[in-house]
């Protein structure tokens, strides 16, 4: 399901136009797109926890030249962790 889809999905489920359910879901997006910035974690009950996370460097095989290694400098990265009910409604 792409964004616009959602958009038009979500205004047909709650009884609103595209433009409210469109200002709804970019609000949604942008708060947990703070939260997980700011405080690390966000918790979305039913849904899942999003979480910031620090990844070491490392030294891998260079993909073009498998006999030379490449550093991955350290960076954050977002990781998901779903939510028991919404894992039971993937996983019959």
């Amino acid at each position: 399901m792409t964004k616009s889809e959602m958009i038009r999905a979500a205004a047909r489920f709650a009884g609103i136009t595209q433009a409210d359910a469109e200002r709804v879901i970019n609000c949604t997006i942008k708060l947990i797109t703070v939260a997980v910035r700011d405080n690390g974690r966000i918790d979305v009950t039913g849904l899942g926890v999003f979480k910031n996370v620090r990844r070491k460097e490392t030294n891998r095989p260079n993909p073009q030249d498998r006999s030379k290694r490449v550093l991955t400098p350290a960076r954050n990265t977002v990781t998901f962790k779903p939510a028991p009910g919404l894992k039971a409604m993937v996983n019959p």
